[in-house]
């Protein structure tokens, strides 16, 4: 069995419909909270969670709700964007940076995916895997669509970290690329994986 976890009633709704639609009567979508599943210890083969920690704030104490519910020597994989590992091709270097570290700072552990394996590591897990993919947009359009590239110029003008006429040029730039086919930016993200020990001896710390 297969069962989805997320804390949106929209997300569910949504999921529930494509799972209705795809007749896969193996997959069920539940309500939940990551910091508190509704399962018992060691119900699950292995846990997946895409795209979450990096709006988390307390990260430890999910990866050990994952690892309670996963049974021994199952797998727990965790993937996550780096927003902090981008790319924007673009002459001002200055702004540029700038630009970065907003789109990153936006979300609320931008760059947190990088310590998932020391993470696995300080839950007892074994085996960890960590694969970098980098996901490349040749194309403006996309590129501001995955990456608010536009959303995080307007914030740096609203706090004064970059005068109108800089982040102006800078977006022109990136259009001019783009009419050019020469646009390009670029995100990494990391996939993490690690093994619930098949003994006794895992030790979760205290909360």
């Amino acid at each position: 069995m297969i069962v989805g976890v997320d804390s949106s009633t929209t997300m569910i709704k949504t999921a529930r419909a494509r799972v209705h639609d795809a007749k896969e009567s193996r997959a069920d979508c539940q309500l939940g909270d990551i910091y508190n599943l509704d399962f018992s210890d060691k119900t699950f083969d292995g846990c997946r969670a895409d795209r979450i920690f990096h709006h988390l704030d307390r990260p430890e104490q999910a990866l050990q709700e994952l690892v309670r519910v996963t049974k021994p020597g199952g797998r727990i994989v965790l993937f996550d964007p780096d927003f902090d590992a981008s790319v924007i091709a673009a002459t001002d270097q200055d702004v540029t940076r700038r630009v970065i570290h907003m789109i990153s700072d936006r979300v609320l552990a931008g760059s947190d995916a990088r310590n998932h394996a020391a993470r696995m590591q300080r839950v007892g897990l074994s085996n960890i895997l960590v694969i970098p993919k980098t996901f490349l947009f040749l194309d403006y359009e996309l590129g501001e669509r995955l990456l608010g590239i536009e959303d995080a110029v307007h914030r740096l003008v609203q706090q004064a970290a970059i005068d109108l006429a800089a982040a102006t040029a800078w977006l022109e730039e990136l259009k001019q690329r783009n009419q050019r086919k020469a646009y390009l930016s670029m995100i990494t993200g990391f996939t993490v994986a690690g093994q619930k020990p098949t003994d006794n001896r895992l030790s979760l710390p205290m909360p």
